[in-house]
């Protein structure tokens, strides 16, 4: 695309956005949701719309990974949620090895790799 990305898909949930930028490898990855059943036509479609976002204010959030990799091989790895059109960093990684790093479990990764503070609890 106008951008240079490559999208790729595993025909599962998985997909990434991958480029190559200044010898840097890039890649965005997420998994995809399911859209909510819904049916515009029935009545107060709208009115339950509204009380379900009330009701849920993660609803519309998507979680997702950056990677670039250096070309000595080293990669940075930020975790990230975006909610609405608010982006948040939960943590940030640098790793040797990618591919190990991406079989862990995120709840792995965090208690096994993370050695800072919170994100959130920095001014």
């Amino acid at each position: 695309d106008e951008n240079g990305y490559t999208l790729i898909e595993d025909n599962s949930i998985n997909i990434a956005l991958k480029k190559e930028s200044s010898g840097f490898q890039v890649e965005i990855s997420f998994q995809a949701r399911y859209p909510e059943e819904t049916n515009p036509e029935e009545e107060g479609f709208e009115e339950d719309q509204d009380e379900e976002a009330a009701q849920d204010p993660m609803g519309n959030y998507v979680d997702f990974q950056v990677y670039i990799t250096s070309p000595e091989g080293r990669t940075t790895v930020w975790e990230c949620l975006s909610i609405d059109s608010d982006l948040n960093i939960q943590s940030a990684f640098s790793v040797e090895d990618l591919n190990t790093y991406k079989t862990m479990s995120r709840f792995q990764r965090n208690e096994e790799l993370y050695t800072g503070p919170y994100f959130n609890t920095l001014d």
